[in-house]
């Protein structure tokens, strides 16, 4: 005490609520909380030491799970990459149905693959433009199999990439048009490529190919034979793909029934004969089909009213056509059941007639009685059909002969 006055506890404050309480409550009053401080510093750094070895744990267990994914990731990006250069292989094996499966199974592995992703267009466009059915498949079965890739690769932002989609959709048209699909676009989607590509390869073969078929119902502004012929030149002049556009150009000018297409074709084949250049099998034997269409014209019991070497030579001359005949028959495959060489009784008498067109008569004339000669039988010629022909030129170019 001091001066008979009692002094008062000093006051001190809740370490919870913060309400004031006496400095020896051990609980406070008002919350009810403990006011040991040691005690709460205590639970702090434990909870603290919790939350450390929890963190820990946490970031173990997230390295652990990153890593695993990150193993999965590249796993899968081998196997696509395995993947991508299998399909490589098969299409250069021309094995496009395996090919198209295993791209597939690329896709569904990482289907954001970029790679895999170009390569089905590219594999889809190959197909295309090799396309072999067999059995109960059609050209539909396939061409619908393929339209979704391609149309995803038609809206390419590079022209060039796009307008080779293009031009290889109104292909794809073009072969459900002959198993009678006649709603498909061909010309438009040829158009669309061009616009976009003005010297487009695939755009221009396909165009000059499509204007040549019977089952074309379009009139264009120019005659078909002079279209095709510049779609033809200009794919040739784009040094892309030439040994595709020399093959679809052949074929189709070889067989269509367009006034001058015979003759243009054996031009073109003239052309790459003089080139040093080699064709495939099938235009070679429907170039061969030309030449055996004008010895089969020749019939001993009808005179012949127009020379059907005529139109040939208007586009060619004779010394040129005897060159390319020549050049066609030694190079034609023998699976597609034609002569090896120059030597069989058709071939002699096409021979001898385009040796008669250059002028030659005596060359001609000599030819023709070898033949005769060899196919007959004690001057007859028995049933050889071009033994008679050949007595038949022999009895015209005599008779020339003794007026001369």
């Amino acid at each position: 005490m001091t001066d008979g006055v009692t002094a008062e506890p000093a006051k001190t404050r809740c370490i919870a609520c913060r309400e004031v309480i006496h400095p020896d409550a051990r609980l406070c009053p008002h919350c009810r909380s403990p006011q040991s401080a040691r005690r709460w510093q205590v639970l702090g750094s434990a909870l603290k030491w919790v939350g450390g070895v929890t963190a820990v744990i946490s970031l173990v267990f997230g390295m652990v799970r990153a890593n695993e994914l990150y193993s999965s990731w590249r796993e899968r990006n081998d196997a696509v990459e395995e993947l991508v250069r299998a399909v490589e292989l098969q299409m250069q094996t021309r094995d496009y149905q395996g090919a198209w499966q295993l791209l597939a199974q690329a896709r569904e592995l990482k289907p954001g693959a970029g790679e895999a992703r170009r390569l089905q267009i590219t594999l889809a466009m190959a197909w295309l433009r090799d396309i072999r059915v067999s059995g109960d498949q059609s050209f539909t079965d396939i061409v619908d199999r393929l339209l979704p890739a391609l149309y995803r690769g038609a809206t390419s932002p590079r022209d060039i990439a796009a307008a080779d989609v293009l031009a290889h959709i109104g292909w794809a048209n073009y072969l459900k048009s002959r198993e009678g699909d006649r709603q498909v676009e061909i010309d438009a989607y040829y158009e669309r490529a061009l616009a976009l590509d003005a010297g487009n390869v695939y755009a221009h073969a396909h165009f000059g190919h499509w204007v040549l078929q019977p089952r074309n119902p379009r009139d264009y502004d120019e005659h078909d034979l002079d279209k095709a012929k510049r779609h033809f030149a200009a794919a040739l002049g784009s040094g892309r793909e030439r040994e595709y556009v020399k093959e679809l150009a052949l074929i189709a000018l070889a067989g269509s029934s367009a006034e001058g297409s015979a003759g243009e074709a054996l031009r073109l084949a003239n052309e790459f004969r003089k080139g040093n250049e080699t064709l495939a099998a099938l235009p070679t034997a429907l170039l061969i089909d030309i030449y055996e269409r004008i010895a089969r014209s020749y019939r001993p019991e009808r005179p012949v009213k127009e020379d059907p070497l005529v139109p040939l030579t208007a586009a060619l001359p004779a010394g040129e056509l005897l060159g390319t005949f020549r050049w066609l028959v030694g190079d034609m495959p023998p699976e597609f059941g034609k002569p090896e060489v120059l030597g069989s009784p058709e071939n002699r008498f096409i021979i001898a007639r385009l040796i008669e067109s250059t002028g030659d008569k005596a060359g001609a004339l000599a030819r023709y009685r070898s033949l005769a000669d060899d196919l007959g039988e004690k001057g007859n010629c028995l049933n050889f059909t071009y033994c008679k022909r050949s007595k038949l030129l022999i009895e015209r170019l005599s008779a020339a002969e003794k007026v001369e």
